[in-house]
């Protein structure tokens, strides 16, 4: 079973910029960010860039879980697979999140539909329900590349009112704007705490 073979890499990066940048914006607490968006989208390559790694990457089958320890705070990243059949799982992984970064394929016209489809329903979500959301315009870089603001009005944006967003242009192959994404996000982001527990 795919969904069965799932990777999960834990690791302590004290050095990396996403570390420091969270260490001094929560005390105490563990916080869950969801990596989002469809296949091929660049989530594992951004994941790895926030981490400092860096290396040539394969379709993630199931997650990947990347964890953060600076000091008292702990900070966890899980990668959800983006392929069609494997979409369906997000909804496994909502529970206790406080935010979602949801990356799109700023070259991929085709598909731009359906990365708008997979993000409302995203909203729609009760788990989701304070979580944060950060779209990354990822691949900026690439020649046909649309601009933020083509990849904005694509996904519709404009009507999105109800939870705090913001889309950044980034390229996750080198890092290139996703100091500045994080840093938003780092500063728009809480603790979900007893709201999720609650439901049991």
């Amino acid at each position: 079973h795919n969904f069965a073979r799932a990777q999960t890499r834990l690791t302590s990066r004290m050095g990396s910029f996403f570390s420091r940048l969270f260490g001094a914006a929560f005390g105490s607490k563990q916080l869950r960010v969801l990596l989002l968006g469809l296949d091929n989208a660049g989530k594992t390559t951004t994941l790895l860039q926030m981490i400092g790694k860096q290396g040539e990457t394969v379709p993630t089958i199931g997650f990947s879980v990347e964890k953060v320890k600076f000091g008292n705070v702990e900070f966890v990243v899980w990668d959800v697979a983006g392929q069609e059949r494997l979409r369906p799982f997000w909804r496994h992984y909502y529970r206790g999140t406080s935010g979602v970064i949801f990356i799109v394929d700023a070259t991929d016209k085709d598909r731009m539909a359906v990365a708008k489809k997979e993000l409302h329903g995203i909203l729609k979500e009760e788990e989701l329900k304070y979580a944060s959301l950060l779209i990354l315009s990822n691949k900026m870089d690439l020649k046909g590349a649309m601009t933020t603001e083509e990849v904005a009005k694509h996904l519709d944006l404009a009507t999105i009112t109800t939870k705090t967003n913001k889309i950044f242009p980034t390229v996750a192959k080198t890092g290139q704007g996703l100091k500045e994404a994080i840093t938003w996000l780092s500063n728009n982001m809480k603790p979900i705490s007893s709201y999720n527990d609650a439901k049991g």
